[in-house]
């Protein structure tokens, strides 16, 4: 496989998080992923209603245009940071909507990884999204942990991810979910048809 989609599940920031840090993490895995010739999508979660099984029948189309994302990647990369001791709610609402009936459930067999900012913050908003992972039936990469305290001279005024440090850390994080989506990808795969004479 020379492509895969490990696509960065992104939201609005907030106000733990300095302007832009969030968006720098995915940027250093985005920049990483593309060096190895993948194809890397930011899919925004801010567009998203809150979840209503009641639009199931009619979904908004920013539903749509999320779960089709959601439906090509073969893995997912997210960004969070830490809110009341978990993820934000606005990634909670994503995974809400991808996981609807809406024919099917979109995470089912799919690798995924985290990363986020806020150091000790950040790891339990990790431990809170992996917890979800079985209801989900996502495979989440666990390690390396990548939970960037913002401030720690690791990123710069814009929000570029400066440290070298964490910059391999989240390539590594980048190499093992492409492994382990690819890995799931052929596990999940169809048996052939039994062929008799």
């Amino acid at each position: 496989m020379t492509h895969t989609h490990p696509g960065g599940v992104s939201q609005s920031e907030s106000v733990t998080d300095r302007p832009g840090c969030l968006r720098g993490l995915l940027r250093s895995a985005a920049a990483h992923a593309k060096s190895k010739g993948l194809d890397f999508r930011v899919a925004e979660i801010g567009p998203l209603p809150l979840f209503n099984a009641d639009l199931a029948s009619a979904p908004p189309s920013s539903v749509l245009a999320f779960r089709s994302a959601v439906g090509a990647a073969n893995g997912f990369l997210f960004a969070t940071p830490e809110h009341s001791g978990s993820y934000s709610a606005a990634l909670k609402n994503a995974l809400d909507w991808a996981d609807a009936p809406l024919p099917a459930p979109l995470w089912k067999n799919k690798a995924a990884a985290v990363v986020s900012v806020g150091g000790g913050g950040g790891v339990r908003a990790q431990l809170a999204l992996r917890a979800s992972a079985p209801s989900l039936q996502l495979t989440f990469v666990n390690a390396p942990e990548v939970a960037v305290r913002t401030d720690d001279d690791c990123f710069n005024t814009s929000g570029e991810l400066i440290s070298s440090k964490w910059g391999e850390q989240i390539a590594e994080v980048v190499d093992r979910l492409v492994k382990l989506a690819q890995a799931m990808r052929v596990a999940n795969a169809p048996a052939p048809a039994a062929k008799y004479v």
